[in-house]
């Protein structure tokens, strides 16, 4: 997996379905956010998520191409 560039369109679009969770979640739950929260929200929710998923790939070693290993 690749990290996408976080000013790029697909993170964009990341965000704002993460933003309108959040807006859907807040709402059926009565909890009082507002748009821009969400999305402030959502883009820590993304940024958090992309920091993980290379921590991951940083600390797991790559397949080794040697056969038989």
């Amino acid at each position: 997996m690749v990290t996408i560039p976080f000013d790029s369109d697909a993170t964009r679009a990341a965000v704002t379905a993460a933003a309108q969770a959040v807006a859907a979640y807040a709402d059926r739950h009565a909890i009082t956010i507002t748009a821009e929260q969400c999305e402030d929200l959502a883009q820590t929710l993304i940024g958090q998520y992309q920091a993980f998923e290379a921590g991951v790939r940083y600390a797991t070693p790559p397949p080794s191409s040697e056969p038989g290993t």
